[in-house]
């Protein structure tokens, strides 16, 4: 009789032939690329960049654009405002990060030998369906992105969170203190005050992580059983496809642009 490569506790009962079959199905599910976790690692990359584009533009209207009442102030705290910006989204891919690589080691440490062969057929299907489904929806997404039509408000997932408007406002309000306001020295009045940059920059956190939750729960199925390089290599795949994905809308964006 062919023996298996991998030997699942739960294939008991089975005859050698369908113990063989069983074993090789589960072994060709731990080795391949979880393309839920995949799709889901782009959609969080582009929405994250769109997410934090939604702050930067705000700012640039309020420190850059001729007509704004902001514009003859120095650029030092629009540049500190920028690398808040920044720092907000640091903070969030490391914050989910984290969670996500804990989350993953707790599921696979406690199923990578327990895993019950049956569940796992189930879970290869839904993985399939559940990035099928985040790829349909990219794909009615893009002319939105594109600018061809208007935004919806039937959304079956937001790509943005409207954190950005009301954060932007509440920096812009609080940038001058009582001794800036006094107009004792020019160059105190060029300093952002640090206390407002640290909320906005914890707004910024809150508004990028927001997505990253919304998937947390979803993907803890996909982590039963799933090989660490695998692990691994679908974070990569979703990284390098939502890269060349939201590269692309940008591109066409400008041929747009240009040709409008």
């Amino acid at each position: 009789s062919i023996q298996p490569k991998f030997y699942h506790p739960y294939s008991y009962s089975t005859t050698n032939a369908t113990l063989t079959m069983v074993v090789v199905s589960v072994n060709d599910y731990y080795n391949t690329v979880s393309a839920a976790l995949a799709a889901i690692v782009a959609w969080n990359f582009f929405v994250s960049t769109l997410e934090v584009n939604s702050f930067r533009l705000r700012l640039k209207q309020a420190y850059v654009q001729p007509s704004s009442a902001l514009s003859q102030l120095s650029t030092k705290r629009y540049i500190a405002s920028l690398v808040a910006t920044r720092l907000g989204l640091r903070d969030a891919v490391i914050d989910w990060s984290a969670i996500y690589v804990i989350l993953y080691a707790i599921i696979d440490g406690t199923t990578y030998f327990d895993a019950d062969p049956d569940s796992l057929f189930v879970l290869r299907g839904l993985n399939a369906m559940i990035s099928a489904l985040i790829v349909g929806i990219a794909s009615l997404k893009i002319l939105q992105w594109l600018g061809l039509y208007r935004t919806s408000k039937f959304q079956i997932i937001q790509d943005s969170s409207n954190i950005a408007p009301t954060a932007v406002h509440n920096l812009l309000s609080g940038n001058s203190s009582p001794d800036t306001a006094a107009g004792d020295d020019d160059e105190k009045q060029d300093e952002p005050n640090k206390s407002t940059l640290s909320t906005y920059r914890y707004q910024v956190r809150l508004a990028v992580g927001k997505h990253f939750a919304k998937f947390t729960i979803l993907l803890l199925p996909f982590y039963v059983a799933l090989r660490v390089e695998y692990f691994v290599a679908s974070m990569v795949i979703g990284l390098v496809g939502g890269h060349l994905f939201l590269y692309s809308v940008y591109k066409c964006r400008q041929a747009f642009d240009k040709s409008g």
